[in-house]
């Protein structure tokens, strides 16, 4: 359809809900969030991010830029380094409230500064508006029994007492069977995320923007007693930290039976995703008032150790179709989309989408060709050797059903697409140098710029105790 066609304004601003759903790759997302697909008015089959982690994918999201140009990345996390007039949120007069279970998109790295409101959820802290042990633990140095009196006293006199005792049982919970021997007992923050986002929906009087972002897809997997029953030969106690990243890229084919496993966890997880949000679409649409629109995609996807993933392990240093193919659904947009679109779509352009459907727009978001980039090798332990490599930059640009892929050390690859097959790519040729399409998407050359990237080094974050802790929990630390 051509974009002019696509243009229907209105005079009342719409509402618009984002719902992230945080390392969800496009191939498991189709497999496993059927009510979700079937909610949804439109389909980009062909979405790809700009980024292969949370920091810098984030980041281009919201601003519309490469990592290497907003700064956002590896070297620098933090957001609030990025004015919130420099991102989409400036273009809509909107109120605006963002729900995090990510220990990154929080107010720890200024994600903040960005919105109205943040409430930030996490296994140990369900009820924002309540306090936690985590809380108190950021206030006092007591250990032991003396802060668990402390924090009882701080409990009994909050505005929230119930909720203070819930999030430490809660807390306790999750501690306690996250690596077994039963099941786990509560998600990883998932349905409180919805809840928390209800709850500022129903606050909210005048036409709101809300960002969503859902951990319990990123490692560590483990079984869950709210997942379905299609997990019968996963044992209980059986989790994804057993091996770090490092140990899962070295001789992966040792690893089969730790991948079969792994993956129907995953899809589990993704499948109990896919329950709590479709009633959460179905409470938000049903609360009446102003039009919303809710727009479910993802920051990166996830890499298994396959060959289409070049053999690599969670989403570290690549820039693989697991990590950059990702789900894009609109429910109850604007008219002007066709049910299923399957031409290219960037987040680079992303703000251009959701300011559009704000206004009640279908903007045209499609790209023949466009880029992606890759700033250092993510957060995370460091590797048991060859750094050097780990760390590098990579760049890739997409044309048809072509990839190319170059790095900071010189090597270049090609890889062959197939539209029908999310998330897969072929590796057809490698060799080294830059490709002559570079200077079409990028200022600065790959080496020059890794270099800048380096040398801008922001790691002057302050991280309290409960924030070290869920990092560490999640494999960054």
């Amino acid at each position: 359809m051509p974009p002019a066609e696509r243009e229907t304004e209105t005079s009342t601003p719409r509402n618009v809900v984002v719902v992230c759903l945080d390392t969800v790759r496009a191939d498991f997302f189709s497999q496993y969030a059927k009510r979700l697909q079937r909610l949804a008015d439109v389909s980009f089959t062909q979405c790809r991010v700009v980024s292969s982690w949370t920091v810098p994918s984030h980041a281009s999201m919201f601003t519309g830029k490469l990592p290497s140009e907003h700064g956002v990345h590896t070297h620098n996390r933090r957001f609030d380094s990025i004015p919130r007039e420099e991102t989409f949120l400036a273009d809509l007069d909107h109120a605006t409230f963002g729900v995090s279970a990510n220990a990154f998109v929080s107010s720890t790295y200024g994600f903040d500064s960005w919105v109205d409101e943040l409430s930030e959820i996490e296994p140990k802290h369900r009820y924002p508006e309540a306090t936690s042990l985590n809380e108190v633990g950021k206030e006092t140095d007591a250990t032991g029994v003396k802060k668990y009196t402390e924090y009882l006293q701080q409990a009994v006199k909050h505005d929230h007492p119930v909720l203070s005792l819930k999030n430490t049982a809660f807390g306790y919970l999750h501690a306690m069977t996250k690596t077994g021997p039963i099941s786990k007992q509560v998600d990883d923050g998932g349905s409180a995320v919805v809840r928390t986002a209800k709850q500022h929906i129903d606050s909210i009087d005048e036409p709101y923007f809300g960002f969503c972002n859902l951990m319990d897809a990123h490692t560590p997997l483990h079984p869950c007693k709210w997942f379905d029953s299609s997990l019968n030969d996963v044992p209980d106690s059986w989790t994804s930290s057993q091996y770090d990243v490092w140990e899962l890229m070295d001789e992966s084919e040792r690893h089969d039976e730790y991948w079969h496993l792994r993956e129907q966890v995953y899809g589990a997880t993704i499948e109990y995703l896919d329950r709590i949000l479709a009633e959460f679409v179905h409470d938000v649409l049903d609360s009446g008032g102003r039009e919303t629109t809710i727009v479910v995609t993802a920051d990166h996807g996830e890499n298994h150790g396959t060959e289409a993933d070049d053999f690599l392990a969670n989403h570290k240093s690549s820039l693989s179709e697991g990590l950059l193919h990702v789900p894009l659904l609109l429910i109850n947009p604007p008219e002007g989309y066709d049910k299923e679109e399957d031409g290219y779509v960037s987040q680079l352009d992303f703000g251009d989408l959701v300011v559009g459907l704000a206004n009640g727009e279908t903007p045209d978001v499609f790209r023949d060709r466009f880029p992606a980039e890759l700033v250092g090798m993510s957060a995370g332990p460091e590797p048991p050797e060859n750094r050097e490599y780990w760390d590098r930059m990579i760049r890739c640009v997409y044309d048809g059903t072509k990839k190319t892929v170059w790095d900071s050390l010189g090597t270049r690859t090609e890889y062959e697409l197939d539209p029908d097959r999310l998330s897969w790519q072929k590796r057809v040729e490698t060799g080294e140098g830059t490709p002559e399409v570079e200077p079409d998407f990028f200022d600065t050359p790959v080496a020059e710029a890794k270099a800048t990237a380096a040398a801008d080094k922001n790691d002057g974050t302050k991280i309290d105790s409960a924030t070290e802790s869920r990092l560490e929990e999640l494999g960054y630390l």
